[in-house]
């Protein structure tokens, strides 16, 4: 058998050092790089580059139900554009008004140390290079945010247990929040005001993948079981993300949100 020459091992390592290093990229793309995010407390699939939302009226015409003018109420956010990193971290949100013109309203830009949130900066215009900062630090088992008297406290999930809010001014109590969770999703959102003594109380009901198909408001768990359900109804890509929302409030349409999905 003939002896293998000095040029064809070079080329056989460097034919085996190429499937090994293509090897390696495929391992890191597909098990390290994320596949799917969580948004809004729901799940959306892929590698995302951005989500854009815009809401409008809907109207019923003949039995169909058709998008008016741009309008979001305050339930529903703000219309807003968010960018992400192919680590699936959100670094840009930027804020529409809720009205025709399509301006922004304000931006947000996110920074991380370790994985993890360490600050934000609140612009409230686009050519405003530095805005307003807000800073996470512990403080014994609460994330506490600067520049607001806000506190986190996380369970065992590593999601939001409880948040406890203050008067800027007096330092005194002035919301708190409950959440509990089922199936890994938030089920309810316990909010009680200090000062007026009441409490408001949300129910979701989620499909697998987070989204929330109905909710109702109630300001207690008596009064939340006589109280209607309002509905979503999605339209899905292939993906299985939802890219058009139709919400539904009395079993009469009252918005349409339109979903913009760009993947890397």
């Amino acid at each position: 058998m003939r002896k293998m020459t000095k040029k064809h091992k070079a080329l056989k390592y460097s034919i085996l050092l190429f499937l090994f290093l293509l090897t390696i990229y495929f391992i890191k793309f597909y098990f390290f790089n994320p596949r799917e995010i969580i948004f809004h407390d729901a799940i959306i699939y892929g590698k995302i580059k951005s989500i854009k939302e815009i809401s409008y009226e809907a109207r019923l015409e003949k039995g169909i139900v058709k998008k008016g003018k741009r309008w979001r109420r305050g339930h529903l956010e703000n219309d807003f554009h968010c960018f992400f990193d192919k680590k699936g971290k959100l670094t840009k949100t930027i804020f529409y008004r809720a009205v025709d013109s399509g301006k922004t309203s304000y931006f947000v830009k996110y920074y991380y140390a370790n994985n993890q949130l360490i600050n934000f900066y609140t612009h409230y215009d686009l050519n405003d290079k530095y805005g307003f900062k807000y800073d996470f630090y512990l403080e014994r088992d609460f994330i506490l945010k600067d520049n607001e008297t806000t506190k986190y406290k996380y369970g065992r999930n590593k999601k939001i247990k409880k948040k406890i809010s203050y008067n800027f001014s007096s330092k005194n109590l002035e919301f708190r929040n409950i959440y509990k969770y089922e199936n890994n999703f938030l089920k309810y959102n316990i909010l009680y005001y200090f000062g007026a003594k009441w409490y408001l109380i949300e129910e979701y009901v989620r499909d697998n993948s987070g989204n929330i198909i109905k909710e109702r408001l109630g300001s207690s768990f008596q009064d939340l079981k006589k109280t209607n359900w309002r509905e979503y109804v999605y339209t899905f890509d292939k993906q299985r993300n939802w890219i058009s929302c139709i919400y539904y409030r009395y079993k009469k349409p009252a918005y349409i949100i339109e979903r913009k999905i760009e993947y890397y």
